[in-house]
């Protein structure tokens, strides 16, 4: 296979979603391979570049599609989810030499084409709460919650199951549902909504072309959720990696502790996530 080719991952648990091109040859004959992370909030990230003899970048080009989650899509595509990166972020020089080279069919194609078409504009609720493998615990997206809040957290967690009194006449298993709820909200803020749009939206279009109807719907109708304004704690998505978040720190608490009077308190609150976890 010969021409500009291009190549969409899985996100990660950041949302950035890896990619890879191989453009068209430059005066000198060198073809450009460019990788990098597509991220709604910080454009291009972490893109690197190189120009290859022809017999070199091709196969630097087949190499990186044998990565496990990497899969081969129509440039157009690929370069289409790029641009809608760029707009929100610096352009590196490497993804400039790669877009420049291309001729102006190519670019106009992916200016034009909505590599989200035939997919769902509009938002169905039930799609959204339909099981599919986007909650598998192995499945292709992972929702990440940032440290700092999992920490603020979890110590009130702890708090709650070791009984203490916060005058405010919640119960306990209230308490735990509250704050399981305030950290999908807190989490999908402003920069997460713009992420994981653009995240779902690629795993969306990836899966459909390879014949995964379920995943496709709810990653797209998850995205139209985040982009739509619905709460964290509303999008199971991120109600249940929240959860299971939670829950592995307060593992990992566990496991560092060792026995001791603490270690009941994080079983405890461990016990009540999981609870809360096969509620949702």
């Amino acid at each position: 296979m010969s021409g500009p080719r291009a190549a969409l991952g899985l996100p990660e648990s950041d949302g950035g979603v890896p990619f890879v091109l191989l453009g068209a040859p430059q005066a000198d004959g060198l073809i450009p391979v460019v990788a990098g992370l597509l991220h709604g909030r910080d454009g291009l990230r972490d893109v690197e570049g190189v120009a290859l003899p022809k017999t070199d970048a091709d196969a630097a080009f087949q190499s990186a599609t044998e990565h496990a989650g990497l899969g081969v899509v129509p440039m157009h595509v690929a370069l289409g989810f790029c641009l809608r990166a760029v707009s929100s972020g610096v352009v590196p020089p490497a993804w400039q030499t790669i877009w420049s080279g291309l001729t102006e069919g190519v670019r106009n194609t992916a200016q034009l084409t909505d590599p989200l078409r035939g997919l769902a504009t509009s938002l169905e609720q039930a799609v959204l709460e339909q099981p599919s493998a986007l909650l598998h615990p192995e499945g292709p997206a992972v929702y990440g919650l940032d440290a700092d809040l999992v920490e603020d957290i979890v110590p009130q967690l702890l708090d709650t199951v070791a009984g203490k009194d916060f005058e405010d006449g919640m119960g306990q298993k209230d308490r735990i549902a509250a704050l399981v709820t305030m950290a999908a909200d807190q989490s999908l803020d402003a920069d997460a909504r713009a992420t994981w749009s653009l995240a779902l939206d690629v795993l969306a279009y990836r899966a459909k072309a390879a014949g995964d109807e379920g995943l496709s719907a709810t990653s797209r109708h998850t995205s139209l959720a985040i982009t739509g304004g619905y709460y964290g704690s509303e999008v199971p998505f991120v109600r249940v990696w929240v959860e299971r978040a939670l829950a592995m720190m307060v593992e990992s608490a566990r496991t560092m502790m060792g026995p001791g009077p603490v270690g009941p308190r994080i079983a405890s609150v461990r016990a009540a996530l999981d609870g809360s976890t096969g509620e949702a």
